[in-house]
């Protein structure tokens, strides 16, 4: 027969993980939505420089293609932090499963 107060422990860190795995994806989600809207932001800018780019010659225009061109690589920037971060939080959810099964 199992012991009481193991079981009971068992318990314990079973909840304390599954706490842990719920937090790891209400923060995945909070950082896909952050991204998101900061991407959506970056591509309106972009939109915006590209309409008003047509209509700009000489040195705004090359002021504008620098600015544009700025935006593109930050929106770059954005999307890989975004990438590595969800990777790095599905490894730990992961990690944290695999936990469960382990003992």
């Amino acid at each position: 027969m199992p012991d009481l107060v193991a079981v009971e422990a068992r318990m314990a860190e079973v909840e304390e993980i599954f706490k842990k795995v719920d937090a790891l994806r209400q923060y995945r989600t909070a950082v896909d939505e952050g991204l998101k809207e900061a991407v959506a932001g970056i591509q309106c800018l972009i939109k915006a420089e590209d309409h008003y780019l047509l209509q700009w010659k000489g040195k705004a225009a090359q002021a504008y293609q620098k600015q544009t061109a700025h935006f593109r690589e930050l929106e770059k920037e954005i999307k890989n932090y975004g990438s590595s971060t969800s990777d790095e939080i599905d490894k730990e959810i992961s990690r944290l499963l695999q936990e469960l099964t382990a003992k």
